[in-house]
């Protein structure tokens, strides 16, 4: 219940994080904006919901991906692409914070047994790492360098720093290491590189 409340909690504070972002951006009204930020939203809950029948933030990921396309699309706005991935990678931190912090609260993610500071006590009565909490502390990180950074480029540095976060935390799994998230995570990284404009800078 904990999980799904603050899940639902910061499927809002993305909403509005962004929101608040590309209204700000050229050629985005505050209506076009929402109806962005809505269809990208759609895409990622009717994908892991239904189609995978599954609340998995990989393929999530990928619904929100194609619900931003179509919109764009529909709209004739894919020129204007650029705007709406800053704005959701933007918020994506502050979001993940409420996320990763229900999965905390249930222990939804244990990892290996520790005697690390870190190490959060389990319902078996084990100390082990958590890999939520280790995704909450890169959530805290990021989105205080989002709020400092004069310029931050968002949609490369979001996936490229979670994606490296994750694949930092693969020795303290359970069950093996896991490299499609982070493999997603990184390309969509050096896609964003590659597209940025000229005056864009990390």
């Amino acid at each position: 219940m904990i999980v799904r409340t603050l899940w639902a909690a910061g499927m809002i504070v993305w909403y509005f994080v962004a929101l608040r972002r590309l209204s700000q951006a050229p050629r985005w009204t505050p209506n076009a904006a929402a109806t962005a930020l809505f269809a990208t939203m759609a895409g990622a809950f009717l994908l892991s919901r239904y189609g995978f029948h599954a609340y998995d933030s990989t393929v999530a990921l990928i619904g929100a991906v194609f619900g931003a396309f179509m919109y764009l699309l529909a709209t004739r706005r894919l020129a204007q692409w650029r705007e709406l991935l800053d704005a959701g990678c933007w918020a994506f931190p502050f979001a993940w914070i409420a996320v990763r912090l229900g999965c905390v609260f249930e222990r939804a993610h244990g990892g290996i047994p520790s005697h690390s500071w870190l190490a959060l006590t389990f319902p078996d009565g084990v100390s082990r790492w958590d890999l939520a909490l280790l995704e909450l502390l890169w959530a805290i990180a990021v989105a205080g360098w989002l709020l400092l950074a004069k310029r931050p480029n968002a949609a490369v540095a979001v996936p490229a720093t979670l994606a490296a976060a994750r694949l930092a935390m693969n020795p303290v799994r359970i069950g093996g290491a896991v490299y499609l998230s982070p493999a997603i995570l990184a390309i969509w990284a050096v896609f964003a590189w590659i597209t940025r404009r000229p005056s864009q800078k990390l």
